[in-house]
């Protein structure tokens, strides 16, 4: 189930963030995302170039680099 379905039920300030190159939420699902913060005035949408899905995450798919970026910092 998409989250696109609850957006409706947002009573908070939010920040929806989006990178053009994530490969989980593509450009087709952002339509319905950009007309919600349009008409809402307690959310903003930042739209980056890059960053993946989860920019800090290592690894393949099915299993993570064992040394990450967090353990060389």
């Amino acid at each position: 189930s998409s989250s696109a379905f609850y957006l409706k039920n947002i009573k908070t300030p939010m920040v929806f963030i989006n990178a053009r190159d994530d490969p989980i939420v593509p450009e087709p699902l952002l339509p319905m995302i950009r007309e919600f913060v349009s008409s809402h005035d307690n959310v903003m949408f930042l739209e980056l170039s890059h960053g993946g899905h989860l920019g800090f995450y290592e690894g393949g798919l099915l299993y993570a680099n064992p040394v990450t970026w967090l353990d060389r910092a």
